[in-house]
């Protein structure tokens, strides 16, 4: 199913990169399979981000017979980012493009996780 999701997901020149994450890549019980993807937004169309990943997670369940969860992680929130690009990856258009982007992803996030844990200890009174 992984090498079906894969050359789906390679025959869209608009997708830099896609990750594999979330319970299917855990080997635990899944009811769908989470796809993030980073899209070149000069070849997305005129769609916008949340109408690109409903309608890729439409083709993905019909080609693969399987729910596909897809996020566009583009403007994602950095924690998701951070966890998605720490999945496995499935399409890789530019190796070196995405090394300088997992960095500055990496740097943000543990630059910014000690705020994000101090505060949620404060909110939870723990």
């Amino acid at each position: 199913m992984i090498d079906h999701l894969r050359r789906q997901l390679e025959g869209r020149p608009e997708i830099l990169c896609a990750y594999l994450h979330g319970s299917f890549l855990k080997g635990d019980p899944y009811r769908d399979i989470d796809v993030a993807v980073w899209v070149d937004p000069t070849r997305r169309g005129a769609r916008s981000r949340a109408q690109y990943a409903l309608d890729l997670s439409v083709a993905l369940h019909v080609a693969l017979r399987c729910p596909v969860d897809v996020q566009v992680l583009n403007d994602a929130p950095l924690a998701f980012r951070y966890h998605a690009l720490n999945g496995h990856p499935l399409v890789v258009r530019d190796w070196e493009w995405l090394d300088e982007v997992r960095a500055r992803i990496w740097d943000d996030y543990f630059d910014f996780a000690p705020f994000a844990r101090q505060y949620l200890r404060e909110a939870l009174g723990a």
